[in-house]
């Protein structure tokens, strides 16, 4: 009886971890989605925080994004947006 639990609960594991491990990735589709998302977002916050005192920290930040995303690096893209937005002070939407 032990090993067919046993037996049984490995098969289970088995079975669905590519379920679990693909939970966790992010496809090109959605990394561009993203990042085209998180341009646009500083884009317009840039435009409306044109004298705030880290704006061209921010663009540097956002060119690297930029840079990021083209070369399908989503998540440092995606992290380089989103710091671009925080030295504006505000917080991106995902």
């Amino acid at each position: 009886m032990k090993f067919r639990t046993i037996a049984g609960a490995a098969a289970l594991l088995v079975l669905f971890s590519p379920v679990v491990m693909a939970a966790g990735t992010t496809t090109p589709a959605n990394g561009a989605a993203q990042c085209t998302s998180l341009a646009k977002q500083f884009d317009d916050a840039a435009k409306a925080n044109a004298s705030a005192p880290k704006l061209a920290d921010a663009q540097k930040l956002a060119k690297q994004g930029s840079t990021d995303c083209k070369a399908k690096h989503y998540a440092q893209g995606e992290k380089a947006y989103s710091d671009a937005l925080n030295d504006l002070g505000v917080n991106p939407t995902m």
